[in-house]
């Protein structure tokens, strides 16, 4: 993603939200404030969901493609990262950016992105999507490789038209997914008492459970070995 900003980034903020599974980045240019949100919905939907919102209507305009970092002349802040050697082919075309390749020993691979807006216009020019006086930009983007189907390219496009939700609906599943997994384990560092004294039975039942998994305590030093 390019946009055509007139003038410096400032109180810029970049947060990943454990708990949901969502990353944001936001920053302010001039009175307008930018929103980026990123989330892949999985494996409920399998797409990378990217959001791009302002606070002001018809403020976004650039454009968007599908590339490869080891491009370091396309993203210059990311270390050269070599790749095997395969021929890339990037399109676009109406609303979608196509990009396919296949490996030299044969394995083809491919990703789609659907790029939406609200308000303004989208137009495909070349191989990047150009968007113009847009209030929100909504990119949708499957990936498959041989795997899937011989016909990556294809696989992605139809992935793509059965995922036709709303971005509200696509970040309720995802969050679902992704909370049902990562809430298994809850653990909290904050003491609502830190300064109760603690029980002997509270140590008792500590030794006992330790002697159950076979572990020895180094009191000394409060390490627990198993």
């Amino acid at each position: 993603m390019n946009f055509s900003h007139k003038a410096e980034a400032v109180d810029y903020r970049r947060q990943l939200d454990m708990d949901s599974g969502v990353a944001e980045v936001s920053y302010r240019i001039g009175r307008v404030r930018f929103r980026r949100e990123y989330f892949v919905a999985a494996p409920q939907d399998n797409v990378l969901v990217i959001r791009v919102t302002s606070d002001q209507p018809g403020t976004m305009s650039g454009q968007v493609r599908l590339d490869r970092t080891e491009r370091d002349d396309i993203a210059p802040t990311h270390p050269r990262v070599q790749f095997p050697e395969c021929t890339i082919v990037r399109q676009a075309a109406g609303n979608l950016l196509t990009m396919s390749g296949t490996f030299n020993e044969g394995f083809p691979f491919a990703a789609v992105a659907s790029v939406a807006s609200n308000g303004g216009k989208v137009m495909a020019e070349g191989n990047v999507i150009r968007i113009r006086d847009a209030s929100e930009v909504l990119i949708v983007t499957a990936m498959a490789t041989g795997y899937e189907s011989a016909d990556p390219t294809e696989w992605s496009k139809k992935h793509l038209a059965g995922v036709q939700l709303a971005f509200e609906k696509l970040r309720e599943r995802h969050v679902t997914d992704h909370q049902r997994l990562f809430r298994r384990v809850y653990l909290s560092l904050e003491d609502p008492e830190p300064d109760r004294p603690r029980s002997n039975s509270s140590k008792q039942q500590f030794e006992r459970n330790a002697a159950q998994l076979g572990c020895s305590r180094n009191c000394s030093t409060s390490v627990v070995t198993c």
